[in-house]
Parts: structure tokens; C-alpha cells; sequence
């Protein structure tokens, strides 16, 4: 008996939009009338909620100031609270590049800067088609993010994985601010 495989298309690659740069509160969507996260930063912690059920904390980014800051995934059902470095852990790939690593239930993935405005994730086992892409959309002056169709189970991770790293860099700028003086 022979077998057919039928091939399908992959959906198109979805863009998701942060409606301001402001670090304090900021709304994740697809679509301006479509609200999917809600990221809320509260004294020493971001909390990134899911928009259609607010009382669902994805995960929260607890500030350590001068200690590494820890995450905890409560809608994980998880009281565990790790290490942000750990998560998100900083490795080098065969051919020197440095890169972020991240472990999710659908295996490994890997962020790799291409540019200082575009980053991409990839997932581990292939570093030749990028899995979504992080960067500055110039008409709007704001981040975008870019999931292709098959990376949509991971969108969550991906959108915790985006703010981990955003919140290090702020907190990185505001440490160069303050060892020099702060901005002329």
C-alpha cells in the first residue's frame, strides 16, 4: 500500500506590536484592538499577564538590584524561582558566536544578535531558519516581534524571554548613566 504525503503552507508569520517604549506599562498585540500581554512594573518586579486573562501572571521578573534577578512562572503552577541568568543563559556556539540559550518544553532555542536592531531566535538544532525575530520597526519607532506560524506554541516564552533581556539592558544603560555621570 502506497503513501502520499501532502505538503500544506505554514500560516503566515505573525508581528506583534508594544504600543510605547515606556518601560513602566506596556501592551503587547497583533492588533490594536487585540490586547494579548500586559506587562506591569510594579517597585522591584515586572509582572507579564496574559491581556484576555488577567489573572494569569505568565511570569514574573523579580529585581535583584546589584544580585542577579530571578523569574517565577506562576501560571506554571511552579513556586520555583530561578535564576534569570539560568534561564536565559548566556553560551558560546562552535564558531565563537556568543548567544542567549533558552530550555522550553519544545526543546532548546537559541537568541543571536545579528545587529543592534534586529535579534533572532532560532531553534538549537537549526541556526539557518529563524524560528522569530526581535527588532526596531522604524516607522513606528517601537520593538516589534515576528513569529513565524510554527513558532506560535512558544510565544509565551518568547515574549518572557524578550523582556528578561530588555530589562538587562535598561538596567545596563542606567549603570553606564551613573558611572559617568548621567546623561549631558
Amino acid at each position: 500500500m502506497d503513501s502520499t504525503i501532502t505538503l500544506v503552507n505554514p500560516g503566515p508569520p505573525t508581528s506583534y506590536f508594544l504600543d510605547t517604549t515606556d518601560p513602566k506599562n506596556i501592551v503587547v498585540y497583533a492588533h490594536p484592538c487585540d490586547p494579548l500581554y500586559q506587562i506591569e512594573t510594579e517597585a522591584s518586579q515586572i509582572k507579564i499577564i496574559d491581556a484576555h486573562h488577567p489573572s494569569r501572571v505568565l511570569a514574573i521578573i523579580h529585581q535583584k538590584g546589584l544580585r542577579p534577578d530571578t523569574l517565577s512562572f506562576p501560571v506554571r503552577g511552579e513556586n520555583i524561582v530561578v535564576n534569570a541568568q539560568k534561564w536565559l543563559k548566556k553560551t558560546k556556539l562552535p564558531d565563537g558566536t556568543m548567544v542567549r540559550a533558552m530550555d522550553t518544553e519544545s526543546g532548546s532555542y537559541i537568541w543571536k544578535v545579528h545587529s543592534s536592531l534586529c535579534q533572532k531566535i532560532y531553534q538549537y538544532a537549526d541556526l539557518e531558519s529563524a524560528v522569530a525575530c526581535c527588532y526596531w520597526h522604524h516607522s513606528s519607532g517601537k520593538p516589534s516581534l515576528v513569529l513565524e506560524y510554527g513558532a506560535e506554541p512558544l510565544r509565551d516564552d518568547i515574549i518572557i524571554g524578550y523582556f528578561v533581556q530588555r530589562h538587562k539592558i535598561t538596567m545596563e544603560e542606567k549603570a553606564i548613566d551613573v558611572l559617568v555621570g548621567g546623561p549631558w
